[in-house]
């Protein structure tokens, strides 16, 4: 049985991200959770309760040419 939680999540950028000046953001979530030397960070999922809720872009502003589908050049199918 699927119970809806409610949640709500946000992707953050990590990689090519600055933690500070002298240290990158994946160098500190790295030794931050005692990560290998062979694991990259590129991102992290937050997920929680959201605290407001808020519109979602409209379909016209977003810019589906910029992804691609299964291999790079292979455009995103633009939804009505």
């Amino acid at each position: 049985m699927f119970l809806p939680l409610n949640l709500g999540s946000c992707w953050i950028q990590i990689r090519e991200r600055p933690h500070d000046e002298a240290l990158s953001a994946e160098a500190y979530i790295a030794d931050l959770l005692n990560l290998p030397a062979h694991l990259r960070v590129l991102s992290i999922i937050a997920i929680g309760y959201p605290d407001e809720n808020k519109a979602p872009h409209p379909r016209d502003d977003l810019t589906y040419d910029r992804v691609s589908v299964n291999s790079h050049g292979t455009p995103y199918p633009r939804r009505p």
